[in-house]
């Protein structure tokens, strides 16, 4: 029986770890992409500066997210090594950190630049004859600089407390204490940031609709009139790219809390709640959740770079410069071959990009 017992909690130690592999690994790269993407955005003018400055901010909280929430395997990783118990199952510490798949703080930032983009989105639909001249950037900068500067010292305030904190509880018993806890006060923040996304994505949806049908007016009636043209060509390829991106967080957010609410169900309906089986499967599926926001940080990069030809070609070339760059001998520089032709490549995607084809 005791050997039972040791087997299964050998094999659920190895799917843990098998967790924190694959979350380590999609972290990594989704930080990557979205630092990737964040560049992008700032180096060239593919879409309104407003646009761009908006957006950029959203993408940088999500790379951030990732090597915040990247800091939980290196607190497991220093527990496991310094052997400290995994779960303590009596006297649960209510002293323990709040370890959320995606903190308050970065959703206040999503949700905060999410109502500015849906805000600038409505402006751009509603002014769409004016407002390819009209540039706020310099107001957005102030206004992210001083968000970032206050979430950084918020930051900085969670480390300290964390640091000082005379906890008993392990990492895993703090999160035994939030599946316990009712998952609207545990998760309140992802529920909030959730119903924000849905309105978001109809107010899209909506600026998409209204933004094709003044298209289909423009081309057949006012056809020598480019300006207008193209920037409504702009908002609807900008608009295009917003959907998928904010539906995809919404069923992120909504697949979390279902998962959380589940979680909870699962540990109250047990019979014997505090059986070191029951409370190891609920950790290691608790642990699961991890990889949610990691996977989105990944597959929504990549479809902004993607579906933009202008971004996909200038990754491209970056990634050939760097392979060059790393086989370069005695540090000769040369020119790649098709560097040049993507250059060349690269102009037209630029040119079929601001006539809005593609």
């Amino acid at each position: 029986m005791q050997q039972a017992a040791n087997e299964q909690q050998n094999l659920e130690d190895f799917w843990l770890v098998v967790v924190y592999l694959c979350f380590s690994l999609l972290s990594i790269f989704g930080a990557g992409l979205c630092g990737l993407l964040t560049v992008l955005l700032k180096k060239y003018n593919v879409f309104h500066a407003n646009f761009r400055e908006i957006l950029a901010n959203v993408i940088l909280a999500l790379g951030i997210n990732n090597v915040l929430q990247f800091g939980r395997v290196v607190l497991v990783l220093y527990e496991w090594y310094y052997e400290k118990p995994i779960i303590q199952i009596k006297n649960f510490s209510n002293e323990c950190l709040e370890f959320s798949i995606i903190p308050t703080f970065i959703c206040a930032i999503i949700t905060i630049s999410g109502i500015i983009l849906a805000t600038e989105r409505l402006y751009a639909t509603l002014n769409f004859a004016k407002y390819e001249y009209e540039d706020i950037t310099w107001i957005l900068k102030k206004f992210f600089a001083l968000m970032w500067t206050f979430m950084g010292f918020t930051i900085i305030w969670h480390i300290c407390e964390f640091l000082a904190k005379d906890s008993n509880g392990s990492y895993y018993s703090c999160m035994l204490v939030q599946i316990v806890q009712n998952p609207l006060k545990s998760s309140w923040h992802i529920v909030i940031t959730g119903l924000c996304q849905l309105v978001f994505l109809v107010v899209f949806l909506t600026v998409y609709k209204v933004n094709k049908e003044k298209q289909i007016v423009y081309i057949k009636y006012h056809y020598n009139n480019l300006s207008s043209r193209f920037q409504l060509g702009e908002n609807i390829k900008a608009t295009r790219l917003l959907l998928p991106k904010t539906f995809l967080l919404l069923i992120t957010l909504v697949i979390s809390f279902g998962h959380t609410y589940k979680l909870n169900q699962w540990f109250k309906l047990s019979r014997n709640p505090y059986e070191i089986d029951v409370i190891h499967n609920i950790i290691l599926w608790q642990e699961i959740s991890l990889l949610f926001f990691p996977l989105y940080s990944v597959i929504m990069p990549l479809i902004f770079i993607l579906k933009c030809t202008v971004f996909m070609n200038r990754t491209r070339c970056l990634f050939k410069e760097m392979v060059y760059k790393v086989k370069g001998n005695n540090g000769r520089q040369k020119k790649p071959s098709g560097i040049k032709e993507a250059f060349f490549d690269d102009l037209d995607a630029c040119w079929e990009d601001a006539m809005h084809y593609s």
